[in-house]
């Protein structure tokens, strides 16, 4: 089982219409994203997030319910608005400025909605980790996952714009990354985070101990470096559409076959090189559509 918690919001995108300006909504949120593909390929996965006790909130929750998670729980909040994601997209690459102030995204209850075994896989989105009460809920949450001896996957997707400078958002990333066993970072934002340094210093510094790192180069590729070993598979050459949920879409199917392995206490038995061929895949073909996910009805 794939347990996925964090933010699901819409994703806004605006189009200039005879002079109008005309907004469509898409649902989105990255840990959303991953349980919503993972389903989608005939997974098992379960999802814990928030939106407002509003008109958008009701729309996530409706249209949500068409992916067949096996367990969704999204609660609603009265303290904050649903988050949206306004996305600019120019030539098929996206930026996002977020509307949350306060978003419901990090309003999680005291008490965690599902059963978790040991071995089970606990991904976390990371845009709670913005705001103070977000991440007070992070570290309750994380407690509760590791008290049941869940390994724990952490997908970076950097937002700058959501932390008061740079230097805290790498801060509070460096603090949190070492408790992580499974952790997916994108090219730019490994430079980020280590700077200088060599990706075998960064990961001694910084990781956990045989950790599974996942590297997304977008159009070049993907690298995973687990015990001091490290492999690399290229992207199809597709024309891209959107790229919005493409490194979602990598991730559910990494998440996925991990889940899978055939022994429950290691990973010994992957084919990393086959695992991110197929990955790459998913996350191409994700870019042959408008917005994170493929509609279902």
């Amino acid at each position: 089982m794939i347990i996925c918690i964090g933010e699901i919001l819409l994703d806004i995108y605006g189009e200039n219409k005879n002079s109008s300006l005309v907004m469509n909504g898409k649902l989105g949120g990255a840990p959303f994203n991953v349980a919503a593909n993972i389903a989608l390929n005939g997974g098992s996965s379960s999802f814990y997030g928030v939106v407002g006790s509003d008109f958008f909130g009701d729309y996530i929750a409706l249209e949500a319910s068409k992916y067949h998670i096996k367990n969704l729980k999204i609660e609603r909040s009265d303290e904050g608005n649903t988050t949206l994601a306004y996305v600019s997209n120019q030539k098929g690459e996206r930026s996002f400025g977020f509307v949350r102030n306060p978003g419901a995204d990090y309003f999680f209850g005291e008490d965690f909605p599902f059963e978790i075994k040991s071995g089970d896989i606990v991904h976390f989105g990371s845009l709670m980790l913005g705001k103070k009460k977000g991440r007070v809920a992070f570290n309750r949450l994380y407690k509760l996952v590791k008290k049941e001896k869940a390994l724990t996957s952490f997908d970076a997707n950097l937002r700058l714009d959501i932390f008061s400078s740079k230097s805290e958002a790498r801060d509070i990333y460096l603090k949190i990354l070492p408790l992580f066993d499974i952790v997916k970072l994108s090219e730019d934002e490994l430079s980020f985070l280590a700077k200088t340094q060599k990706i075998e210093n960064f990961m001694k510094s910084h990781l956990k101990k045989d950790v599974i790192l996942f590297v997304t180069k977008g159009s070049s590729g993907s690298l995973c470096y687990h015990k001091n070993r490290s492999y690399e598979a290229t992207c199809l050459p597709l024309s891209m559409v959107d790229s919005t949920g493409a490194g979602d879409a990598f991730y559910a199917r990494v998440l996925l076959e991990l889940d899978n392995r055939p022994h429950k206490n290691n990973f010994d038995d992957i084919n990393f090189s086959s695992l991110l061929t197929n990955a790459n895949k998913e996350g191409a073909e994700n870019t042959q559509f408008f917005g994170a996910l493929k509609e279902v009805e």
